[in-house]
């Protein structure tokens, strides 16, 4: 399926001046400037109007410029002039994907692999395709056997690089300095590393050391303690169905560390003493239409001690955007119960419980700089049903979270937080005069 040698032959004996026009046309394509090309091709057409290669031309600046509809219109009356034209259905398929219509592009792609397999252009073309549908797996898959038989391919190897950047490993490194109304006190340091396997398929190393430096609880005595924790784990992501499936599992070393105990601040020394592990698996779905996101997620935990917890939540927000302000105002609630009445695990594990809350998010960032700000405060309730005991709450709590960034480039961004808190956790039961504090830096860094 290629296009007879007749009609190159005729494009290299154009007249000069016409030859000289389609060089300028190559030179405003190079500027951007695609009207002035777009004028040119119509001028050298008026010349020789039935000439295939300035019809293709035409139709491909005319993409370029971002007028989808003309340029599908003019490839088509190309397509219905010359059936074999092949390279002019598969711009005409490219186009059709450019401008969001995939299943068009697909069955036109596909019309020209039945008749030709080999066809690389085709093939790249349905790898690409894939990508922009966020297959990023078949888009990996397809782009790598073009490669093989044409390793030259820019369609298929702008596809596999792409995807090749997004699959850099990740490292993610904080430092928080937590305190609270009952004198704790204490320094956590974590480091994350991510890494893809494939496309859609990661993995994860987190480690993490806890310095109390001072507690109050009676069953620490007032002693300094540190200990450490490592966990590993796997995600896998299917983008075509909108779900996140996640798998982590904890592995230990030192003293084993649950974050369980007042607002995540510290780590419950029953659980340490006992060495309780916990594995996790959950998962993700995110809704987004126009500047609505609706996110519900359900998890499965599972403790070493032989309890079991599930867990479910809904997060939806509505984003406002005004000049370089995000405001992005909503609501979270949050339901997580054991499975089983566990007094004697070492830990509080009750029936169920419920947190709550409006919330209100603002984000400042200038396109102009590389500076940006955000500030985060929710109003919330907490109730929680203990196993064989009455029903503690609904009680009222709030928190701010406010933070500000340094992102110097798309691989590397810095950030400080402050965050002020009276939202109680399962651990901490109910304590009204009860709140927590936390200085915290983060940075990430793609390799």
């Amino acid at each position: 399926m290629k296009l007879p040698g007749l009609l190159l032959l005729m494009f290299v004996i154009l007249p000069l001046t016409a030859s000289a026009q389609t060089d300028s046309v190559r030179v405003y394509v190079e500027r951007q400037d695609f009207q002035s090309a777009i004028r040119l091709l119509d001028s050298v057409l008026t010349q020789d109007p039935e000439n295939p290669e300035l019809r293709y031309r035409l139709a491909q600046v005319t993409a370029w410029s971002g007028a989808y509809p003309s340029a599908i219109a003019i490839l088509r009356k190309l397509v219905a002039d010359i059936p074999s034209y092949s390279e002019a259905v598969v711009l005409l398929a490219r186009v059709h994907s450019w401008n969001a219509d995939y299943n068009q592009a697909e069955t036109l792609y596909r019309s020209i692999v039945k008749e030709d397999p080999a066809y690389g252009d085709a093939q790249a073309g349905l790898a690409q395709l894939a990508f922009y549908k966020g297959a990023l797996n078949e888009a990996y898959v397809l782009s790598n056997s073009v490669l093989v038989d044409f390793p030259e391919n820019e369609v298929a190897l702008q596809v596999r690089n792409s995807i090749q950047k997004g699959m850099r490993p990740e490292s993610e490194t904080q430092w928080m300095m937590p305190w609270d109304s009952e004198g704790n006190r204490g320094w956590v340091v974590s480091e994350s590393v991510g890494f893809a396997l494939r496309p859609g398929l990661g993995a994860f190393v987190k480690l993490r050391a806890v310095d109390n430096g001072a507690s109050v609880f009676s069953w620490t005595g007032g002693a300094r303690w540190s200990r450490y924790s490592a966990s590993l784990g796997a995600n896998a992501y299917r983008q075509t169905r909108r779900i996140d499936l996640e798998f982590s599992g904890s592995a230990r070393f030192a003293n084993s560390v649950i974050f369980a105990n007042r607002y995540g601040l510290f780590d419950s020394q029953a659980l340490i003493d006992r060495n309780v592990s916990i594995t996790e698996i959950g998962g993700i779905h995110l809704y987004r239409r126009a500047t609505q996101t609706l996110t519900s997620t359900s998890t499965f935990a599972a403790y070493s001690t032989g309890n079991q917890r599930i867990a479910v939540s809904l997060d939806y927000d509505k984003s406002f955007v005004l000049g370089e302000v995000t405001f992005r105002p909503g609501a979270v609630t949050s339901v997580s119960s054991f499975l089983k009445n566990d007094p004697t695990g070492g830990f509080f594990a009750p029936k169920w419980w419920n947190v709550s809350a409006l919330k209100a998010a603002t984000n400042y960032r200038p396109a102009t700089s590389r500076f940006h700000a955000s500030l985060t405060a929710q109003l919330g309730a907490q109730t929680i049903a203990p196993y064989g005991a009455e029903r503690i709450g609904p009680d009222l709590s709030y928190s701010f979270d406010l933070s500000a960034g340094y992102t110097p480039s798309q691989d590397l961004q810095i950030v400080a937080g402050y965050l002020y808190s009276t939202l109680l956790n399962t651990t901490s039961q109910a304590n009204d005069s009860y709140w927590a504090q936390r200085l915290g830096i983060r940075v990430f860094i793609r390799f």
